[in-house]
Formats: C-alpha cells, sequence, structure tokens
C-alpha cells in the first residue's frame, strides 16, 4: 500500500514539474519573441556623420545643420530614397561606386550629400537667392534649392508656405525640395533626366554635380 502510494506521490509531482517547466518554457518563448522582435526602425539622425561640405563652396558656406533638414526628410521618404534604392543603380553607381555596400546611415549621408550638391549649382548655397524665370514660367524661383511658391499645392505635406513667407529660410527649403526630389524619383526612376522635371541642373550639370559630390564625399570613407 505504501509503495502504492508512493508511486502515486511520485507520478504527480512528475506531472506537476512538466506541466510547470511546460509553462515556463512558453514564458521564456513570449518573453523572447518580444525582445528578439524589433521593430523597423528608422535611421537616427543624431547618430549619422554628414559631409561638412567644405571644399569649393564658394562665397557662401555649407551648414552642417542643413544636412539635417535634409536627412529628416529622407528618413520619411525612406521607401523611396532607400528601400527602391536599388531603381536607381546606374545613376547611384556613377555618384558613388561603392555605394550599395554601405550602411543604411552612410547611404542617408549619401543622399544628403547630392541634395547639397544641387544645391551648390542652384544656389551657391546662398539662402537668399531669387531668379525670375523667363515666360511662360514668369515665376521667381528662390532659396537654396529654387523653389517656386506654388510648389506646396503639388507635393503633400511639405513646409512650402506662402502665407508665412518662408520660401527663403533653408529649413522650409530645403524640407520642401526633397519632397519633390522623391516625387521625381517615383516618376522618373532616375536621378540624372535627360528632359527637366523640376531641377535643370540634373540635366546640364550632371558632371559638375558627380565632381562636387565625389570630392566632398571623400571625408565619409564610403565612395573610396
Amino acid at each position: 500500500m505504501r509503495q502504492l502510494i508512493t508511486i502515486i506521490t511520485l507520478s504527480l509531482f512528475v506531472a506537476a514539474f512538466f506541466d510547470f517547466n511546460s509553462r515556463d518554457n512558453e514564458n521564456i518563448k513570449e518573453l523572447t519573441i518580444s525582445i528578439s522582435a524589433p521593430a523597423n526602425l528608422h535611421p537616427v539622425i543624431d547618430t549619422i556623420v554628414f559631409s561638412k561640405v567644405e571644399k569649393t563652396t564658394g562665397s557662401y558656406p555649407w551648414k552642417y545643420e542643413w544636412n539635417k533638414f535634409i536627412s529628416s526628410e529622407i528618413i520619411r521618404h525612406k521607401e523611396v530614397f532607400i528601400d527602391n534604392d536599388s531603381i536607381y543603380k546606374q545613376d547611384l553607381v556613377r555618384l558613388c561606386p561603392s555605394y550599395y555596400n554601405a550602411s543604411e546611415n552612410e547611404k542617408v549621408a549619401l543622399w544628403t550629400l547630392l541634395i547639397a550638391s544641387m544645391a551648390k549649382f542652384e544656389s551657391n548655397f546662398n539662402p537668399n537667392t531669387r531668379y525670375q524665370e523667363p515666360a511662360p514660367l514668369n515665376v521667381f524661383s528662390e532659396g537654396l534649392l529654387q523653389l517656386s511658391y506654388g510648389d506646396e499645392t503639388r507635393y503633400e505635406d511639405v513646409p512650402l508656405d506662402p502665407g508665412k513667407q518662408n520660401i527663403l529660410i533653408p529649413e522650409a527649403n530645403l524640407k520642401t525640395g526633397v519632397a519633390i526630389f522623391a516625387k521625381q524619383l517615383e516618376i522618373r526612376k532616375s536621378i540624372f533626366t535627360n528632359q527637366h522635371f523640376y531641377w535643370s541642373v540634373l540635366t546640364n550639370k550632371q558632371n559638375e554635380i558627380i565632381q562636387f559630390f565625389q570630392i566632398n564625399a571623400e571625408e565619409l570613407n564610403v565612395c573610396n
């Protein structure tokens, strides 16, 4: 009888042990899943090293803080600039032969430098540059990326606002410009175009932009 009681007690203990162990393993699995499945995080701007764009800048210097205005919009349009960058492979390899070996942070820095290179040949980094386009446009192109009031009606969620008269403010100008550039990439599937989309320098100043980009990309040690 004692042996029977001992066997029953032992059986109950073993069953309880495996039940506890099973539940504990499930808890561990759940904990592991919750820890090891991070969200699809975007690059963090403060961890990105940008080009200082110090070489051959001319009369007006490029301000390092402008990189952050540009990169914040590149990250917002990450699907266009980073996630689908294989679409623009021919142009990106012209700019930076090692582009596809770069980290995500480095890619954001390279796209940021490209926008800065465009601004070099649009405004020479003078945020107050103003140019009246000839007929039939008859509009003023203004600021670092030579934008025009009215652009805000054609591109969604941009900071350009004629009511605020902010076209010459670098943050509004650059962020709006990145949104326009993202639309060009979506439609034309290329950086450098044979026909003008928005900026003529991407058609008739391609070699100059590439040269300026590559000189100022040297400090990033990505394209070398």
